[in-house]
């Protein structure tokens, strides 16, 4: 489907990648929230690494979140989380061996919410580390979550992502 001059697709980035014919003109890439699903990241950033010498440049986005969050959670999803997340260096090497380049910067945006609306997104099952969590863990961290913010209303905390520029050496 067709956007503004963007193509939207569902599909695994590297299998999309490795499909990619010499004859199909990308100017970049974004890749959010996804790194950590994929198991074998060097053959990923050696396919954009072919796709950019092909196409004589571009760029990839890659957004991705630190090992250390500074969300409001309770401590064993802290520990899933990190246990979940992308190893930056092992990535960078991976992209650099590629012939990519790697320049990333750390951000935080600013995020409030009642410490309902927080109970709520915890119980949405928001992101894919939920998954490891019954019902029932996942209210018990709710309630020890509620229990340590006690005295707040209003949660405030940090959303922290690392943004990842990618591009041909």
């Amino acid at each position: 489907e067709m956007e503004g001059g963007i193509h939207f697709l569902k599909i695994d980035a590297v299998e999309y990648l490795e499909k990619l014919d010499t004859d199909t003109k990308v100017d970049g890439f974004l890749l959010k929230e996804m790194l950590h699903h994929i198991p074998d990241q060097s053959r990923l950033f050696q396919n954009l690494a072919r796709i950019f010498q092909q196409n004589g440049g571009g760029r990839a986005l890659i957004v991705t979140r630190p090992d250390n969050p500074h969300l409001v959670w309770f401590p064993r999803i802290a520990e899933v989380f990190k246990e979940s997340c992308v190893d930056i260096e092992s990535a960078r090497e991976s992209a650099e061996k590629a012939g990519l380049t790697w320049t990333q910067t750390l951000h935080d945006f600013p995020l409030e919410f009642t410490v309902d609306e927080w109970s709520k997104l915890l119980r949405s099952r928001f992101w894919s580390i939920f998954k490891e969590f019954s019902d029932e863990e996942l209210e018990e961290g709710i309630e020890f979550m509620r229990k340590q913010n006690s005295d707040k209303s209003v949660l405030h905390f940090p959303d922290r992502y690392w943004l990842i520029d990618i591009t041909l050496k």
